[in-house]
This record gives C-alpha cells, structure tokens and sequence, in this order.
C-alpha cells in the first residue's frame, strides 16, 4: 500500500503549487531563520537600494558550497547605485577574499527574516526556506539553482512573475548584473512579488489549521 497521506498543508500560494493526489489545505508561510543578531545599520533605512546576495545554509552544511562562485556574483552585483549585504556562514566568508566597496559582509548571525524586509531584491541558490521568505516580504528574486530542488523552486517561482532563474550557463556577470537592476526597479518583477506577498498573508495562519489536524488524530472527517 502506497503511504502518501490523507492530507497536504500548502504553504506555497498558487500559482507556484503544484497538483496533488491528494486533498489540500493552504497554511501561511511563518519566516523563521533560526537565531540572529539585530545589527545597528540594519535598524536605519538603506541610502540606496539594498540588495541581499545569499548562498543559504544547506549547501555549505553539505560541503557544496562550492558550486555557486558567490563571488563572482557580489562583484557582478555590487555597484555605486545600489548596497549589497552578503548573509553567509563563516566558513563561505572566509572563501569570499576582498569584496567591492560598498558590499555589507554580516558580522554576526543575520536570519533573513530580519534583512529581507529592507531589501529590494535577493538573488540567491533557490533553497525552499529563502524562497518562501522573500515571498512573504514581497521582495522580487534572482534564483542561481546548482542542485536539483533549486532548479524546481526557480521555476515555480518564475512562473508567478516575482523573480526569474538562470542556469550556471546563463549566469554570466553581465546576465546577473542587468537582471538585478530589473528587479530593483518599479515595474512588474515589483508588482508581481507584492501580489504573491499579499496571497501568502491570506493564508490561514498555522493556528487555524488546529481543528482540522485534531479531526484528523481522531480519525474522523477533515
């Protein structure tokens, strides 16, 4: 017998699901990033748009930090018009070497949930939590996917017009740099992202789906 469940608790707000066999339940989305360190520049407005450059957590867990040059990417990034926060493990840090003027290197544990909602964009791996976070802030996203679950979230996020994707082939300085300065603007990457922050925030929240797990412990209709 196969065991795929009764019910699918939907965090991702259409048109990013997928269909399932099964019946499904949408939950909003809570960011959460794990514990973290309020830095004082984080608590003043950015002069300048603020661009986030992050390469998450999972990859450099798994020894795979290596298969994004996150380097490459905050030079292609950085630039008088814009300021970039970089938010990495130590252990990416120490691999960075110099960074341009400008660019931000956090100092301390920075969850993104903290510095997203100051940011005009985020260009990142593609990872699930990073993803749904920037989601929930409305903030638009260039994703640069280099294991096989990122390559499926840059899509589906494509596919609701707040962000876009680019293969390891695409992402040359030149391609990552223009499509930055799209995100950042006031067009529809923006107006894309601030609809999908909106239907993220009109999903039930985790507390309301209470009664329906409790109907389901006791083995009744849910």
């Amino acid at each position: 017998m196969a065991l795929d469940g009764v019910l699918t608790l939907r965090r991702e707000p259409p048109p990013m699901q997928v269909p399932t066999r099964r019946p499904g339940r949408p939950v909003r989305f809570v960011p959460y990033n794990g514990p973290a360190v309020l830095p004082p520049w984080l608590r003043r407005p950015a002069d300048r748009p603020r661009v986030c450059v992050t390469a998450g957590t999972m990859m450099a867990g798994a020894g795979l930090d290596d298969r994004l040059d996150l380097a490459g990417v905050i030079h292609a990034v950085a630039g008088p018009d814009v300021e970039v926060v970089v938010v990495v493990e130590p252990r990416q840090r120490e691999a960075l070497g110099p960074v341009p003027a400008g660019v931000r290197l956090a100092d301390g544990p920075l969850a993104m949930r903290l510095v997203l909602p100051t940011c005009a964009a985020l260009v990142q791996q593609g990872g699930a939590g990073t993803t749904m976070t920037a989601l929930a802030y409305g903030v638009p996203q260039l994703v640069l996917p280099q294991v096989s679950d990122q390559h499926f979230n840059g899509e589906r996020l494509a596919a609701t017009g707040a962000g876009a994707w680019l293969t390891r082939e695409q992402a040359t300085a030149a391609a990552v740099r223009d499509l930055v300065r799209e995100l950042i603007a006031d067009g529809p990457w923006r107006r894309a992202a601030a609809l999908m922050r909106d239907r993220v925030h009109a999903m039930p929240a985790p507390a309301d789906l209470v009664p329906t797990l409790a109907a389901l412990a006791r083995g009744g209709p849910i």
